[in-house]
């Protein structure tokens, strides 16, 4: 792992992003089952978290690992995929997230903060805008996948004018309706409205939402690249 990330970090002009996955909220339900989880956090709240904390132990253990190999060669790092949104709110409340969920992600990002100069990337699925702000102040420079078909999530232009002067995005390049079932040219369209929305100043990165699935066209893959790469350019040159 460590002659790949210097091999790219020396040889090509990408970033080098490093997969250094700290998920424990979600592992936690798949260990528990999903409502039995639910209610250790509200009812079994000392279990919860003990529960929470040796499984972080064991992923920032790995972590640190890793980061002894590729540290001073990664230039971004995905640093955990806890999703905390379903389509229409949060897993849990903000107040229950910032008691429970918050500080272990603040143990989480300040270690990373702590061992390396690399930019933070944070997965998070959903309808997530009532977090923004916390992750912003938990020191996630950029946020994916800016789910557009969540509550509050699908105007761009709004995440911007609120937290963009903060907070990257990536992502935003919808895979529900447009990337499957649309044209090319709507596919075309897509793109423009985010990087019209999303780029100005910079802080985006074009992205497709979620991993893009068997059923969608090649040629709207292709658009989607095509056109990102056309107008995707500084200065932005969009009407």
């Amino acid at each position: 792992m460590r002659e790949k990330a210097r091999r790219l970090h020396e040889e090509t002009d990408y970033a080098v992003v490093a997969n250094l996955n700290c998920s424990f909220f979600l592992r936690c339900f798949e260990l528990r089952d999903w409502p039995n989880f639910y209610m250790d956090l509200a009812a079994n709240i000392e279990f919860a978290e003990a529960l929470m904390d040796r499984y972080l132990d064991v992923k920032l253990r790995i972590a640190e690992l890793a980061l002894e190999q590729v540290g001073e060669y990664i230039d971004v790092i995905m640093v955990t995929s806890d999703d905390l949104g379903m389509i229409d709110r949060p897993l849990i409340s903000p107040p229950m997230y910032r008691q429970l969920v918050k500080p272990r992600q603040k143990r989480t990002f300040d270690f990373f903060k702590k061992n390396t100069d690399a930019k933070l990337f944070y997965h998070c699925d959903g309808a997530v805008y009532p977090l923004i702000p916390d992750f912003i102040e938990l020191g996630v420079n950029a946020l994916n996948p800016i789910q557009l078909n969540a509550a509050e999530m699908g105007d761009t232009k709004k995440l911007k004018a609120d937290f963009g002067d903060k907070l990257t995005f990536w992502g935003a390049i919808d895979t529900s309706q447009v990337l499957p079932y649309g044209t090319p040219e709507d596919v075309r369209a897509e793109v423009k409205q985010r990087i019209k929305d999303l780029a100005p100043g910079g802080g985006y990165v074009v992205c497709s939402v979620h991993n893009i699935q068997p059923e969608v066209p090649p040629e709207n893959v292709v658009a989607m690249f095509d056109s990102a790469y056309e107008m995707g350019r500084y200065p932005l040159t969009l009407e």
